[in-house]
């Protein structure tokens, strides 16, 4: 798989767990190793998640869970945070 193939299968899997669950996302915010010009293949993926309105935290942290596993079943290694439109600063 391509690294453009696993970037699109990661936002596909971000967005049908939380479509699932009636969240709405803003924005998918991609960074770290794997956004830089010349990612390592072992490097992990790191995602921001910003949403409309706030989740429990429990509840957060299962769908964090879910999405790492259904990426681990195609051998990509990320780490998920989910934070709401108002608790993200602009700066």
């Amino acid at each position: 798989m391509t690294y453009h193939e696993k970037k699109e299968l990661a936002v596909s899997i971000i967005q049908k767990e939380f479509a699932k669950r009636n969240i709405f996302i803003k924005e998918i915010v991609f960074f770290g190793d794997q956004n830089e010009y010349n990612p390592q293949p072992d490097s992990h993926w790191d995602f921001l998640i910003s949403i409309e309105n706030e989740i429990a935290s429990l509840k957060k942290t299962e769908i964090i869970n879910t999405i790492q596993n259904k990426l681990s079943e195609d051998s990509i290694s990320a780490d998920i945070f989910v934070k709401s439109e108002s608790s993200l600063v602009q700066i």
